[in-house]
């Protein structure tokens, strides 16, 4: 494997951990719309919010459901949060970056 697809990679990775962290910091649903608005403020580039999104759905951190406004919205699953929970408590940077994360409250 070539150093710029290992690269490539860990971006994605890295990418689909902070979209999960937002959903994890943040108090109530949310729907696409919000989170693409996070997403540019936090510069995540290479990977769609769309793609993260349906991503962590399907591992089952995030869930969707629709409001009564006929608008797709997602939260944090219980496991999701768990997920979270452990990371964070395990690791002092994914902690700062939760933190961080946390101040794009809209």
């Amino acid at each position: 494997m070539g150093e710029y697809k290992l690269e490539h990679i860990s971006d994605l990775i890295f990418e689909h951990m902070v979209v999960g962290m937002i959903f994890f910091t943040h108090p109530n649903t949310l729907t696409l719309d919000t989170i693409e608005q996070i997403c540019k403020q936090e510069k995540i580039s290479k990977l769609s919010p769309l793609v993260a999104t349906a991503d962590l759905v399907s591992h089952g951190i995030i869930s969707a459901h629709i409001d009564d406004k006929q608008n797709v919205c997602y939260e944090i699953t219980e496991f999701g949060r768990y997920f979270f929970n452990t990371v964070c408590q395990t690791n002092i940077y994914a902690r700062e970056l939760c933190e961080k994360v946390r101040g794009y409250l809209l």
